[in-house]
């Protein structure tokens, strides 16, 4: 936006989500001087600038002083349960192939319209001043291959919404019971709770759920396994030994590293890269080393490619090979040879 309007810009958001989240509909509000530039085909270029998975809708003017956090009146997540493996969506659905009862799944939820302190479901360490919100709107709907929970509160807590999806579906199974959930609420009793892994949706948004007994095994493999990256090259050779040949090619040709240590990366990012690469790495490396990576872009680097730096060390290893006795001698009976490749 500072971009296109020549001016600088501060976005303001309606709130934040947890990670895995995806917007349906997201606020936000910027100030702007004389907004002229507004027009019709504004929109349609800023949506040139963003990456696929971002999309603005619609720029409309609002009164002075309007702010789209703090004028917000509600949000709403959905939540998607699959009852079936399906090759479609896994990035918006939890599959749970369980029974669930969904009357007692039903009659739990009806029980959160009863309180406003939902501390058992934040997380631990943050750093809210109060655990109260409003819940509005609570309530399970049969989908023809599974089940969509929504609700709608004035507010919500860090990892709130998946923790109490978690629970309703201990519920389902008869793993707790209804009585169970008000005792939760009432004695805050976080280490009750079940949360579930991946997926939600703001306003509307939809959410994606991994199996969390699977992540929990993958995350101990890890850490058995002590998977470390200490250097570029072994993140490449990591990506190839886990079929990620799309990431590797991205990071080979459109990236300079810029400084790399276990942990943290810095890269400059080409303008020939396709996709979010700081998006697909991290959540990469957090999958498959169970930690979370901190992966910035710099715009200034003196550093080259991998591909360019290949190059610049194939053609001094080529000048050192050229000027052994041996292949002088091999030039001369065969004049037009080059060296092609270097083992």
């Amino acid at each position: 936006m500072s971009t296109l309007l020549k001016e600088s810009i501060k976005l303001t958001a309606s709130g934040r989500t947890d990670s895995g989240v995806h917007a349906n509909k997201m606020v936000a509000h910027f100030d702007i001087k004389f907004d002229s530039k507004l027009d019709n085909n504004f929109t349609y270029k800023l949506n040139q600038f963003l990456p696929e998975d971002i999309s603005i809708n619609s720029i409309k003017r609002v009164k002075d002083g309007a702010h789209a956090r703090f004028d917000a009146i509600s949000r709403t997540y959905e939540y998607f349960i699959s009852l079936k493996k399906t090759p479609f969506g896994n990035d918006f659905h939890y599959s749970f192939e369980k029974t669930l009862d969904l009357n007692l799944m039903k009659e739990a939820t009806k029980v959160l319209l009863k309180y406003d302190d939902f501390e058992c479901f934040s997380k631990t360490k943050t750093d809210v001043k109060t655990f109260k919100c409003k819940i509005s709107y609570a309530e399970w709907t049969l989908l023809r291959n599974g089940y969509k929970f929504k609700i709608t509160a004035n507010r919500f807590l860090r990892n709130m919404v998946r923790a109490i999806v978690g629970t309703l579906l201990d519920i389902g199974i008869k793993k707790k019971t209804v009585d169970d959930l008000s005792k939760i609420i009432e004695n805050k009793s976080i280490d009750q709770k079940n949360t579930t892994s991946e997926p939600l949706e703001i306003d509307k948004s939809y959410q994606p759920i991994k199996n969390e007994n699977k992540v929990d095994s993958e995350h101990k493999t890890n850490i058995e396994n002590k998977i470390s990256l200490n250097n570029f090259e072994e993140l490449l050779t990591f990506l190839i030994e886990n079929r990620e040949a799309l990431l590797h090619a991205q990071l080979v040709n459109n990236v300079v590293i810029d400084s790399f240590e276990s942990g943290k990366i810095s890269m400059k990012i080409s303008e020939n890269c396709t996709f979010d690469v700081i998006k697909h790495l991290s959540k990469f490396l957090q999958d498959k080393t169970g930690l979370k990576w901190v992966i910035e872009e710099v715009q200034k680097t003196n550093n080259k490619t991998h591909e360019e730096n290949k190059d610049i060390n194939f053609e001094k290893k080529k000048k050192e090979i050229e000027s052994d006795p041996i292949i002088n001698e091999v030039k001369q009976l065969f004049p037009n040879a080059e060296i092609k490749d270097i083992e």
